[in-house]
């Protein structure tokens, strides 16, 4: 059998630890890592990782990039997380990570020309993500480097 009759489920893959991983681990492995279906059901992998997070403290400084199409979702079998139930377990899941000390950052990445995106989705990102949500045009990094910047600029100074 080709798999096709199973079920998929969410799942969360540790690629990457910058505690202990070189950063040439992203550009030796990710071009070979690509996700299968139309799902994005990143509040319950933030649930599944989140003993993962460290706290920030007054030695170390803690932050969480996430990088979204913008709508959490994950439907298969028995299993449906989407919509307002969805965006609010993912607005959960943000607020326990700040509450750790964590500073969230969140890019809502589209092909799209910025201003071409529904006011709805742009309100729907920022209940999730709060002043964490970012939008940028996945072909432009400079506006990545720069909301980087800003964040590690102002966490520095509080």
């Amino acid at each position: 059998s080709d798999g096709s009759s199973c079920p998929s489920k969410p799942a969360v893959l540790f690629a990457y630890d910058s505690r202990k991983d070189k950063f040439q681990k992203i550009r030796n492995l990710f071009p070979y890592i690509s996700p299968r279906g139309p799902a994005t059901p990143e509040g319950l992998c933030f649930e599944a990782m989140m003993d993962q997070y460290e706290a920030t403290n007054r030695d170390k400084k803690t932050y969480f990039l996430n990088f979204s199409d913008g709508w959490p979702q994950f439907n298969s079998g028995k299993l449906h997380f989407y919509r307002g139930p969805a965006r609010k377990f993912t607005k959960k899941q943000v607020q326990k990570m700040e509450q750790k000390g964590i500073t969230v950052l969140s890019y809502f990445i589209t092909q799209a020309d910025l201003n071409n995106i529904y006011q709805s989705d742009k309100d729907n990102f920022v209940e999730m993500y709060g002043s964490g949500a970012k939008f940028i045009n996945v072909e432009n990094t400079t506006s990545v480097a720069r909301t980087l910047n800003q964040m590690f600029l102002k966490r520095g100074n509080q």
